[in-house]
């Protein structure tokens, strides 16, 4: 409402325009030839913010249910965020253990993993890209139903590619987090012996 017809009709052309130079072999106009242009962010990632929080809530409200002793709710919230409906036969240790696992996961998954597909292609056509990919592995990839079988294979196969770059660096950054030497060397001997190697090597 705030736009006039004139000036709707000069972004569309200036529009029009960028889509000819973005099929340049060169996608630069003369005037940005030879420079650096950086975009600079100045308000938080809401999604970043948004998916850290969810993961220190949900961490939190286990761990504060563990320390009460009420062992039946963490089974419960900790089922609720995994969707796993055999952790609610977990031991106190176990639900510690699969509580912290599954928020290194999300985090890779959701905040690291979306990054590094946002800023290589670059746009939000790599971050889409990255999650449906995973949503799709999570959702098909471990189906064992036969008719599932080969769309599942085909999504775990297409994620695993997609993520081998950034489970990888999210490794490495939460190994530089904690304790450098131990983590490599879990990564080395153990991330081999998971089901889901990605998960492996974070874990």
């Amino acid at each position: 409402d705030d736009l006039s017809a004139d000036e709707i009709y000069r972004v569309l052309d200036t529009a029009t325009a960028m889509r000819e130079i973005g099929e340049r072999p060169i996608k630069k106009v003369p005037t940005l030839r030879g420079k650096t242009v950086v975009n600079l962010f100045y308000e938080p990632s809401t999604r970043t913010r948004t998916s850290f929080e969810i993961a220190e809530k949900r961490l939190r409200a286990i761990f504060e249910a563990l320390r009460t002793g009420d062992l039946d709710q963490a089974r419960t919230l900790l089922s609720s965020w995994t969707q796993a409906p055999d952790a609610v036969n977990f031991s106190e240790p176990e639900v510690a253990k699969a509580a912290i696992e599954t928020a290194l996961v999300r985090v890779h998954r959701q905040v690291f993993g979306v990054i590094f597909w946002f800023v290589l292609l670059p746009g939000p056509a790599g971050a889409v890209l990255y999650r449906l990919s995973e949503e799709l592995e999570r959702r098909w990839g471990h189906r064992p139903e036969e008719e599932f079988r080969a769309f599942g294979v085909f999504a775990a196969k297409a994620f695993y590619v997609l993520d081998w770059i950034p489970v990888r660096l999210s490794a490495t950054g939460f190994a530089i987090a904690g304790n450098f030497e131990d983590a490599i060397s879990t990564w080395r001997t153990q991330a081999q012996s998971w089901i889901d190697r990605t998960q492996g090597i974070v874990l």
